[in-house]
């Protein structure tokens, strides 16, 4: 599993049509691909029509209280499946820093989707 991570704290650099654009030219070459849409304004999912999620899910994610696999919706493309946004990552970093042993965490979530 390759796992990338787009980020850049200023915005209108083109983080989100670089994260859309990469997730669907690894599909076109037939890769399964899983775009997590970690920006709260939601674009990514927007790209891909799919509504925002609630406003819960990210504690419940870090805590495990809910699967990704859980929340993992597909796409019109084929091998293209996405986490929708969510409004409560705009409190990633506090959320994060209240979890013991977060950066595990966030590894421990990620493992359940491999394979």
């Amino acid at each position: 599993m390759i796992i990338f991570g787009i980020y850049n704290i200023k915005g209108g650099v083109g983080k989100t049509a670089t994260a859309v654009n990469l997730s669907y030219l690894s599909s076109l070459e037939g890769n399964r691909t899983l775009l997590w849409d970690l920006d709260p304004q939601g674009s990514s999912s927007f790209y891909y029509q799919r509504e925002q999620g609630n406003d819960s899910n990210l504690k419940k994610i870090i805590t495990g209280k809910v699967e990704l696999n859980d929340i993992i919706t597909i796409t019109d493309y084929r091998n293209l499946n996405i986490i929708p946004s969510d409004l409560s990552y705009r409190h990633m970093d506090t959320v994060l820093d209240q979890v013991k042993k977060s950066k595990k965490r966030l590894r421990d979530v990620l493992k359940e989707l491999k394979g």
